[in-house]
């Protein structure tokens, strides 16, 4: 996490469209009432593009999760 609430990381085998490359993705959960991971979004694209804009991202989609989440009954601990 990266204080966002949201995981940033670049992935991928670097067989894609350009040889050795990584694209970023940023990733979040949704938690159900229960507090368990039930589904996750995530946002990915190619790196020359997404890299600027994963700061920007990873707050978003923090925010959408825990909407999400509370939506299903998540309380998150205090």
């Amino acid at each position: 996490m990266n204080g966002t609430g949201a995981a940033s990381e670049r992935c991928g085998s670097g067989t894609g469209a350009v040889p050795g490359s990584r694209q970023p993705v940023t990733v979040t959960a949704v938690f159900d009432h229960t507090g368990l991971p039930v589904a996750c979004i995530s946002v990915a694209g190619v790196a020359e593009r997404m890299e600027p804009l994963v700061p920007t991202y990873g707050p978003v989609v923090a925010q959408v999760c825990r909407e999400l989440s509370a939506d299903l009954g998540y309380l998150p601990p205090v």
